[in-house]
């Protein structure tokens, strides 16, 4: 009895662990598509940019789908809605890590980051 509970203590503590390690790399993740976006925006029309906006940006593939995280970005002017799966199975434990950010270009940082599961 005592073995099945530390079995079962350990696999909770190694499930929180990859949670965690998978919401790390969608925030990563997030961060370097934004680094990009924000070159984009910051570059005139003529240049290939959008002045000021996100409208337009187009991620590269390579940073939407790598190996444990996937993103699909919206567009809204100045604002990026960004969405992020890992592929840890979540706090539901039937769909992966599951996270949604909100950037502002006015502000020029995420108004929201949150993990939904």
């Amino acid at each position: 009895m005592v073995v099945g509970l530390a079995g079962y203590g350990a696999l909770k503590v190694l499930n929180t662990y990859n949670q965690s390690n998978d919401e790390d790399l969608i925030r990563q993740q997030m961060n370097f598509v934004m680094t990009d976006a924000k070159v984009y925006s910051t570059k005139l029309k003529t240049q290939g940019g959008g002045e000021g906006s996100f409208t337009g940006y187009k991620a590269p593939r390579k940073m939407l789908t790598t190996e444990r995280v996937r993103l699909s970005m919206s567009f809204f002017g100045e604002w990026i809605i960004v969405q992020g799966w890992g592929t840890v199975t979540g706090k539901n434990k039937t769909t992966p890590v599951y996270m949604i950010g909100l950037y502002s270009a006015i502000t020029d940082d995420w108004q929201l980051m949150i993990r939904i599961n």
